[in-house]
């Protein structure tokens, strides 16, 4: 059979950079998974992405069809044929409707009765209206995206759709996608005179035809790897030194089609401002990479991607130059402006900037910080006088003509402004760190002060909230409270920060001076903070009911929270968790329909067999070593411990009867087995786990 490929671009107007490889893998990955569904297996599947175009191509495919039937039920045989077996009117229009004969007609049995039946055979597209078919179910049904119109169809498309390949080596699949006739043309680089399209003569060629005759690099991942490189060699033939920022590498590779690297250079003297500044402004402003001499010392030269192959460097690095100098003049004004005053000093300003409606200004947040942070001087070890300065002039650099023109810096601005004003290390090193994480992947802050502040700043953002009811819905999250939970637990699971949530929500509740529905509001930010462990586990399947059989949403500890989750994950995993999930369903079924409201008492006395004493003594003794080893947060020991009562248990059950005809042995034993099913509850509810 002749090997086929088939190829599918999407030609579109500027994609979203930063989203670029995140969309195309979810194109990709819902390819995989349909076309195993429809029974299409191929040698391999490739996904492609630049600035202006989506493609999958797929190669070596091959369709195979199974032989399905579908059923088609006719009439009872008591009324499809009369007592002489001859055919009646209803079996006669049934298979009119059908247009089949006699040899057809099978009969079907089926709870003692009878009824004809037709096998008709399972009508299947060709693979060329397959593909189609399957393409636009893929590009029409992604509603995970943000999805726009461009004209007055119906189509929605992450950016307007200008035109689109459809091939089967060299033949056109010519059906509509996006109300657009596919063809086989494809833009090439934007700057090749005279020529705007290019043809894509075979499906296989793809790639060669784009690079060769379009100037572009289709491959995303190529393309990244040529960019790094260029850096990378570019870097080392000047002597500096690098520290590549991956999320700039990943969205200057979705800008660029055909890519190379410059050296630019800007005046020495600007080396005197901030380095985080100036960093911020190459990487955020300009998207480019900052060079330094070691590790720490910033070089006044940077390296710049540019989107062609040119001799003719000399304009491009002017105009760098240009910017980058008119960008530091800027910062280097609103800097001088600023030191003129005390950063303490805008304290009193922040009480003019509203922080949110019903949440009060920046200076009462600032005030509640001061308060918060002392909460948590027990649990994270800090000079308390230095925490609530620090939280004092968390805010400070808001008013700021630097925060005021670069909002992302908040924090680091601050940092440099408390150091420049005789602030304490410990001060302004906190500054400079308590917003972090900031994103997925970001570093934790380090210093104590820092961690607590972080902890204490996101704390009552959250918190605030959720009091006025500002509580995210589906995707909407405005305020970041998923992304600030998230940051939280992050925290307290790196730095084994063990405290009990609800009593600290409860108290950073009462600084806002709320006095109703208080623990309506906590057990609504507890389970808002829960649920976002899903999202440090989602690989394992079972990881809802692994969190549900955990938590008692009474008392919150979520360092501990994590730690049992992984010693769950590890249990379910082993040879026992079975056995010992089965011993909890039996003793469960048992204690179904028992009531045990009143507190349940056993009679040592009662006992009429050697075992349950053995049994009694056991669960006692494992009751007090899972207590010991809880306090510990030593829970795989505990779960050893339950491990442990598996065989004396299952013994207990193959030997003693439980339905005692005396009905005080009888509830003697249920109390046993209440008593170890309460035992069982000390680790995990297990019947969520089943």
């Amino acid at each position: 059979m002749k090997k086929k490929t088939f190829l599918v671009e999407i030609n579109t107007e500027d994609l979203p950079a930063k989203k670029l490889k995140k969309i195309s893998l979810s194109f990709y990955t819902k390819f995989i998974e349909i076309l195993k569904k429809e029974n299409i297996i191929y040698s391999k599947i490739y996904w492609f992405a630049t600035s202006r175009r989506i493609a999958i191509q797929i190669k070596n495919f091959k369709y195979y069809k199974k032989n399905e039937y579908i059923i088609q039920k006719g009439p009872p045989i008591s009324i499809a044929f009369n007592k002489k077996g001859i055919i009646q009117k209803p079996a006669l229009l049934w298979m009119k409707k059908f247009k089949i004969n006699n040899s057809h007609i099978q009969i079907l049995k089926k709870d003692k009765k009878k009824w004809l039946i037709y096998k008709q055979k399972k009508k299947y597209l060709d693979y060329s209206e397959k593909l189609s078919e399957i393409t636009k179910k893929i590009f029409y049904t992604c509603s995970h995206l943000h999805l726009m119109k461009w004209n007055d169809k119906k189509y929605k498309f992450i950016r307007p759709i200008r035109n689109i390949i459809m091939l089967i080596n060299k033949k056109i699949i010519s059906k509509k996608i996006f109300g657009l006739i596919p063809n086989r043309k494809t833009q090439c680089h934007y700057l090749i005179k005279n020529k705007n399209q290019i043809n894509v003569l075979h499906a296989k060629n793809y790639l060669s035809t784009l690079k060769n005759e379009g100037k572009i690099i289709a491959d995303y991942e190529v393309r990244k790897s040529k960019i790094q490189k260029n850096i990378l060699n570019l870097a080392k033939k000047n002597k500096s030194y690098i520290i590549i920022n991956n999320f700039l590498l990943e969205e200057i590779t979705a800008l660029v089609e055909w890519p190379s690297a410059l050296i630019i250079s800007f005046k020495k003297k600007f080396l005197s401002l901030p380095k985080e500044i100036i960093i911020y402004i190459l990487e955020n402003n300009l998207k480019c990479f900052p060079l330094f001499k070691k590790k720490k010392e910033l070089k006044s030269k940077f390296i710049c991607i540019i989107n062609t192959k040119t001799n003719k460097c000399n304009k491009i690095i002017s105009s760098y130059q240009t910017l980058i100098s008119s960008k530091l003049q800027d910062i280097n004004f609103f800097f001088k402006k600023d030191i003129k005053n005390k950063l303490s000093d805008n304290k009193k300003l922040l009480k003019k900037v509203l922080f949110y409606e019903n949440l009060g200004t920046l200076e009462d947040k600032t005030n509640r910080l001061e308060k918060i942070i002392l909460l948590l001087r027990k649990k994270i070890l800090f000079n308390s006088k230095n925490a609530q300065r620090a939280a004092f002039l968390s805010k400070c650099d808001i008013i700021s003509y630097m925060v005021s023109e670069f909002p992302d810096l908040q924090g680091i601005i601050g940092s440099y402004y408390a150091k420049n004003n005789g602030e304490v290390k410990e001060v302004y090193h906190a500054l400079k760190e308590y917003y972090l994480p900031k994103y997925k992947n970001d570093k934790l802050p380090t210093s104590n002060i820092g961690i607590a502040l972080s902890i204490t700043d996101k704390l009552d953002t959250l918190i605030g909230m959720f009091i006025i009811g500002k509580i995210p819905k589906g995707d909407k999250d405005p305020f970041a409270l998923r992304r600030i939970s998230i940051g939280i637990i992050k925290i307290i699971i790196f730095y084994n920060i063990s405290f009990n949530l609800n009593k600290l929500i409860k108290k950073i509740i009462l600084i806002y001076r709320i006095k109703k529905n208080i623990k309506k509001i906590i057990s609504k930010i507890i389970c808002f903070i829960i649920n976002r462990f899903y999202f440090f586990y989602k690989k394992e399947k079972n990881i809802k009911n692994i969190v549900k059989s955990i938590i008692n949403l009474n008392k919150i500890n979520l360092f501990q929270v994590n730690k049992k989750i992984l010693t769950m994950i590890k249990f379910l995993k082993s040879k026992d968790s079975k056995k010992i999930l089965n011993l909890n369903k039996r003793i469960t079924n048992i204690l179904k329909n028992q009531d045990f409201k009143n507190s349940f008492i056993i009679k040592p006395e009662l006992f009429q067999h050697e075992l349950e004493k053995k049994l009694f003594k056991k669960i006692q003794h494992t009751n007090k070593k899972i207590k010991i080893f809880n306090q510990q947060t030593k829970y795989k020991k505990s779960i050893i411990e339950i491990i442990n009562i598996h065989d004396i248990l299952e013994k207990f059950f193959n030997t003693i009867q439980i339905n005692h005809k005396i009905k005080k042995i009888q509830k003697n034993r249920l109390n046993i087995l209440y008593m170890i099913h309460k035992t069982f509850q000390k680790i995990a509810i297990f019947s969520y786990l089943y």
